[in-house]
């Protein structure tokens, strides 16, 4: 299934294509990668863990707020602190991982379809996956995903792959995906033993060996982090990420089906791309008996079934099966080019619409991403009070965007909204109200109308308001 390219400087001139689609490449996934703070939710919660790690060299227990972090496993936050070692601990060296994450896997697609369909379709591949405002805005970001999703990519060829040390560095991806994302190991390692099920079952028995160390390899690199953070900790470290670090994200409801999932795809593709998306599983549906194909549709196709019958709806999760979304779309643009017999004007018109799209896309979709200022009034608030707060002031935002404060701030920092009762970092409107009253709450944060309306129930009170960056407003209460 390639093109066949006996002409040497035509191969020349691909190379330097690939070569100019991963400078591209580059520029998107690191152009003001540092620019724009930390945001809330996720990026901040691992940029503070991150910190705290670099503080404390304790990489086993993750800390955040002052207590321990029991949300994910830490493979994201070891890779941080260790780039932060080199880079300094900043935005762009918790994103860093990412971002490199990203370029990988960009890579990877854009050889593979080039070495297998052929450049236009590379081109294709590229275009529908550099300029995913869903995966690029992800890689771009100091969370979890572009790592799952590099770790689920890599399955894919190891699976493929027909050396026997396959099974070593399988069990070596799934040991360091579920140090990622903990139980989202399951998806590929499901991959894996159906796909040995159906194409290799006349080896299994002759195998057995190699499954067992596969399986040795995934349970003991993560067991003595466990073990460690056991002995460290006890039971509760254990179960939390045995059993419960995935905090019930992705529960499963047959009763619950709902299309969420099929639109994040069709607006992440730019609705013009998954037209073609849908042609390519149904050109592909064909071949299916082919290891190949079987796994390129098998990996989206489930995850996406899953997904739909999940309680809750976030576009994230479909990550990490982006990359095979695009080479879905190459398959079919391949086909499309060889029926109709490498005819040269279509594979010009092809390209010509692909790069018209890839400009809109890139002006409307890409750009904003690069140019982000999320968060830029939690994190400017929070450095006044990092520079202006005693150390052991404890900080209460009138809203739930505290993650980004408790990283600039590097002040404990509770939440008060008036639902809440105190418990955890929440804390309820009437004991914040006492707090204050008692004069053991000195810095209230939030937006300008909700800490007016606050401190307006003082009226016996002396404070000073600081109106930060046109968004933010501190009380400081005497």
């Amino acid at each position: 299934m390639r093109f066949v390219l006996d002409n040497f400087p035509l191969k020349k001139v691909i190379n330097i294509i690939l070569f100019l689609l991963i400078i591209f490449d580059i520029y998107i996934c690191f152009y003001h990668l540092g620019k724009a703070p930390l945001d809330n939710w996720d990026e901040a919660w691992y940029g503070e863990v991150t910190k705290q790690m670099l503080k404390s060299h304790n990489f086993i227990i993750p800390m955040w707020n002052g207590m321990p972090f029991f949300e994910k496993p830490p493979l994201y936050m070891w890779l941080s602190a260790f780039f932060s070692i080199f880079l300094r601990l900043s935005e762009f060296s918790i994103r860093f991982t990412s971002a490199v994450s990203g370029i990988l896997i960009l890579t990877g697609v854009i050889y593979w379809v080039n070495k297998k369909f052929g450049i236009i379709p590379s081109i294709a591949a590229f275009a529908t996956l550099a300029l995913n405002n869903l995966f690029i805005w992800r890689v771009r970001s100091g969370n979890l995903d572009a790592l799952t999703a590099f770790f689920v990519f890599i399955s894919f060829f190891l699976i493929l792959w027909k050396s026997k040390k396959r099974f070593v560095f399988l069990g070596l991806c799934f040991a360091l995906l579920y140090l990622t994302k903990g139980s989202f190991v399951f998806f590929p390692m499901s991959i894996f033993i159906i796909h040995e099920l159906l194409f290799r079952r006349k080896m299994l028995l002759k195998d057995w060996l190699n499954y067992i160390l596969l399986a040795f390899i995934a349970v003991v690199i993560p067991g003595i982090w466990l073990f460690i953070g056991y002995k460290m900790a006890g039971q509760l470290f254990v179960n939390s990420y045995l059993f419960n670090s995935d905090q019930g994200e992705i529960g499963f409801n047959l009763h619950n089906f709902k299309w969420d999932y099929v639109l994040y795809t069709y607006y992440s593709l730019q609705r013009r791309y998954f037209y073609i998306l849908i042609l390519g599983l149904i050109l592909m549906l064909r071949k299916l008996k082919q290891p190949v194909c079987f796994l390129i549709l098998i990996f989206p196709i489930s995850l996406l079934i899953f997904l739909s019958f999940a309680e809750k709806s976030n576009n994230w999760y479909l990550v990490p099966i982006t990359p095979f979304f695009s080479m879905i779309i190459a398959y079919a643009l391949y086909e499309i080019i060889i029926f109709l017999r490498n005819n040269i004007l279509v594979k010009s018109l092809i390209l010509i619409v692909i790069l018209i799209l890839s400009y809109k896309t890139y002006t409307i979709n890409i750009l904003p991403i690069i140019n982000t200022t999320s968060a830029a009034g939690e994190a400017a608030s929070g450095k006044y009070l990092d520079r202006h707060a005693n150390p052991n002031d404890i900080i209460v935002r009138l809203d739930d965007l505290y993650p980004s404060t408790i990283y600039y701030s590097n002040r404990i920092v509770y939440s008060s909204l008036p639902a809440y009762k105190t418990g955890g970092i929440q804390i309820s409107s009437d004991d914040l109200k006492q707090k204050v009253r008692s004069k053991n709450q000195r810095w209230i944060v939030g937006s300008r109308s909700a800490v007016k309306d606050f401190v307006s129930q003082f009226p016996n009170f002396s404070y000073k308001l600081i109106y930060i960056n046109g968004q933010e407003t501190i009380a400081k209460m005497y």
